[in-house]
């Protein structure tokens, strides 16, 4: 009886009841960069499980919840009003107005003075953009996967032909990964040059920013080494307005 018990409490227990090894996870743990979202009792999305531990180190009452994303949660008047001490944990976040916070405890209370202030990413931000001359050079990138999603809707391969395209677009700016979820990498140089330009028949359609209706990724990723500009509208046929 007692067993049973026993493991019946054991399967009521809340996520906050296991602990990570707090051994492995400090402030100086290098986590990837894999979006794998996971929405704490904070109000706060941090970007993989990895993140979410090395927060439940530094704060023994957080849980996970149910959800994966989590809305953007501000501090109330009377919690702004507190000014409880954060810690000096170094998991950044990118402010719209372009200012990197060490953390979510920095940026929600930079919200109590700016209530405008809204969440560009979990990253910290990169505001430099390429001079005129670098833009002018061949465009040449490591082929590192390190995706980026760009407020046009585009998911850029890595920072590097982020910055390129800023230098077409120079509003340009980088935005959370979970908008650009559902969206294909834009097509390098290298692949448009070794592409035989065969697709298959099969039809999954894909609509483009041009209001064409593409047979599938493959038909849509060839007319995007046409025309660099050409963006991914959304999944299925285009609806004329």
């Amino acid at each position: 009886m007692l067993v049973l018990l026993t493991v019946v409490l054991a399967f009521l227990m809340p996520a906050s009841g296991q602990r990570p090894n707090c051994a492995l996870y400090g402030p100086n743990t290098a986590c990837n960069r894999n979006i794998d979202y996971v929405c704490g009792s904070d109000g706060f999305s941090y970007d993989n499980t990895c993140f979410f531990k090395i927060a439940q180190c530094a704060n023994p009452n957080l849980y996970p919840h149910a959800r994966k994303h989590c809305d953007d949660t501000r501090l109330t008047k009377e919690e702004c009003a507190r000014k409880a001490g954060c810690n000096r944990i170094n998991l950044p976040l990118c402010g719209s107005d372009g200012r990197t916070f060490i953390n979510t405890c920095f940026f929600q209370y930079a919200q109590c003075k700016n209530p405008n202030l809204t969440l560009h990413g979990s990253w910290e931000c990169d505001n430099t953009p390429l001079t005129n001359e670098q833009c002018t050079r061949p465009r040449e990138c490591f082929p590192k996967h390190d995706i980026v999603c760009g407020s046009d809707g585009v998911r850029y391969r890595n920072p590097c032909e982020f910055k390129f395209a800023q230098c077409d677009n120079p509003k340009l700016f980088r935005r959370d990964q979970r908008h650009c979820d559902d969206i294909p990498v834009r097509p390098t140089k290298d692949e448009c040059a070794r592409h035989d330009g065969t697709c298959t028949r099969d039809y999954f359609p894909e609509c483009g920013s041009d209001g064409k209706t593409y047979g599938n990724l493959c038909v849509f990723e060839l007319a995007q080494c046409k025309n660099p500009n050409l963006a991914l509208q959304h999944h299925g046929q285009c609806v004329a307005t």
